[in-house]
């Protein structure tokens, strides 16, 4: 979501990103406390990555340790 301020009101405006298959790297993994982690990705794929707004979210997907597909979204 993307603010903009006019007169003495703030107007909301949805924006929709395309979708983009992106394979990144693990560079870091901060333990900060049980069951939480601080996981820091890197790599060419992220140089157009783009975040408007304080609430956007992305979506994970990778194999678990069986091989099966998982999808996260934070």
């Amino acid at each position: 979501m993307q603010s903009t301020t006019t007169s003495s009101r703030t107007l909301v405006q949805r924006v929709r990103h395309e979708l983009k298959l992106r394979e990144l790297t693990i560079a870091r993994i901060d333990r900060l406390g049980p069951g939480f982690a601080a996981i820091t990705f890197t790599g060419e794929a992220l140089a157009d990555f783009t975040s408007l707004s304080f609430d956007d979210h992305v979506k994970l997907m990778f194999a678990d340790e069986d091989g099966q597909d998982v999808r996260r979204d934070y």
